[in-house]
């Protein structure tokens, strides 16, 4: 729309078709925006009302915030999010900062955003879906834009052992390196493993027991690697 008026008299209130909670706000006879029938039940709108610049801003404004807060329960209906990626989201929507910031801090009040639960809840089902080392999950996390100290701490309270999450997110390769000898069994399962995020240290454990387990011998020289 082009040329809305800033401010003037009320001249019509319309429903939108289709559209049961929305209203068309008319002032001095020409369509200004559309309104929620909340926004006009709340500042009890009607025919023959002056709204100066400063009301048809607040009105605006309203406006904006509601539709934000229902634009982040929808988003946040799919699936948890950070607080970055909420934010990315709303402001890639083309929504003011301002309100941006104004909703993510009443979501924040109302719980239905936290980062330090979204980083435990992350660490906790990649450890249990799909075991990996510290390292990724800080980078992981780091990419939903979780605060470093909250990923570490995140990370460090769901650490358990990781020779044994190693050996959770080693077994499902197995079968595939069954007939391999012991230079391709331990490239492939220690290049997997390390892409996993674990330390080389755990990594050069999980292979030589694994190895071992199969009742072959280490071949001279792998200890000292």
């Amino acid at each position: 729309m082009t040329d809305i008026p800033a401010e003037g008299t009320i001249t019509g209130l319309e429903a939108v078709p289709g559209k049961s909670d929305r209203l068309r706000l008319y002032l001095d006879g020409r369509l200004a925006r559309e309104i929620s029938t909340i926004t006009a039940t709340a500042h009890e709108l009607r025919l023959g009302q002056h709204l100066s610049e400063a009301a048809v801003a607040t009105l605006v404004g309203e406006e904006e915030r509601e539709a934000a807060m229902a634009a982040s329960l929808r988003l946040l209906s799919q699936r948890a999010r950070s607080v970055a990626e909420l934010r990315t989201r709303l402001l890639h929507q083309g929504r003011p900062p301002a309100i941006v910031e104004r909703v993510i801090a009443r979501l924040k009040e109302l719980e239905y955003l936290d980062d330090a639960a979204f980083a435990q809840r992350w660490v906790e089902t990649r450890q249990r879906t799909s075991p990996r080392g510290a390292v990724l999950l800080h980078r992981e996390l780091q990419q939903h834009g979780i605060d470093r100290h909250v990923a570490e701490q995140a990370v460090a309270s769901t650490a358990g052992d990781a020779h044994a999450q190693a050996r959770r997110a080693a077994a499902p390769r197995l079968a595939r390196l069954a007939n391999a000898d012991f230079e391709i069994f331990a490239r492939r399962l220690g290049g997997f493993l390390t892409r996993r995020g674990f330390p080389a240290g755990v990594v050069y454990e999980v292979v030589r027991d694994l190895w071992q387990e199969r009742g072959e011998a280490i071949p001279d020289g792998y200890d000292e690697r």
